[in-house]
């Protein structure tokens, strides 16, 4: 699963879901559930991904702005087993400062069988994962940049991840931004391969 772009960010996603909802967790045990919320923010992503790149003249350069949604993180364990976890994604953006940070948690996941998409099972991961030193403007005007770093805990698992983002702000005036991230995800202590994150808020 992951992200197509060319000639800067054009939005086009390989799979039917590949980023996830905001929707408050409903618990760990429910696979069902899992598969639901994932799908709902696969639409809720595609319906923001699908707005226009934010005009450079509809950019905010005052005042400041909150986005909530989703994120979802994949990557293979040494054993070759995929791992997807989801999470409620949080970033505060300074117009005028051109800067954003925020925060990716409540995390939720497990291993997906081979040949799906989604985990049977998912338990809830402790901790969160942040975004620091974003920049809003650094490429193009409605382009965005930040790291993240952070580790989750769960079903016995030790999760670290640490990175950068790319992403764009959507729509004219603004109505969310979308991301992804690539980087290096340890499980366990061990190497992982095929890892990214994306993400969405609104």
């Amino acid at each position: 699963m992951g992200k197509v772009w060319s000639g800067g960010f054009g939005w086009a996603w390989l799979g039917a879901a590949v980023l996830l909802s905001g929707c408050a967790p409903q618990g760990g045990g429910s696979g069902v559930s899992f598969t639901q919320d994932a799908l709902a923010g696969a639409k809720a992503f595609s319906d923001l991904g699908s707005l226009p790149d934010t005009a450079t003249a509809s950019m905010p350069t005052t005042g400041s702005a909150t986005y909530s949604g989703g994120t979802e993180m994949r990557f293979f364990s040494a054993a070759g087993e995929t791992y997807v976890l989801i999470g409620d994604t949080s970033v505060s953006v300074d117009f005028s400062g051109g800067t954003l940070s925020g925060t990716m948690a409540g995390f939720r996941g497990g291993v997906a069988p081979v040949g799906a998409v989604y985990p049977v099972t998912a338990a809830d991961y402790s901790g969160s994962i942040g975004i620091s030193n974003g920049t809003i403007g650094a490429t193009r005007p409605g382009g965005l940049a930040a790291s993240f770093d952070g580790s989750l805990t769960g079903a016995g698992n030790l999760i670290t991840a640490n990175g950068a983002l790319l992403g764009d702000f959507k729509g004219s005036p603004v109505q969310g931004i979308v991301g992804v991230g690539a980087g290096v995800v340890t499980l366990n202590g061990g190497a992982t391969t095929g890892a990214i994150l994306n993400l969405w808020a609104r």
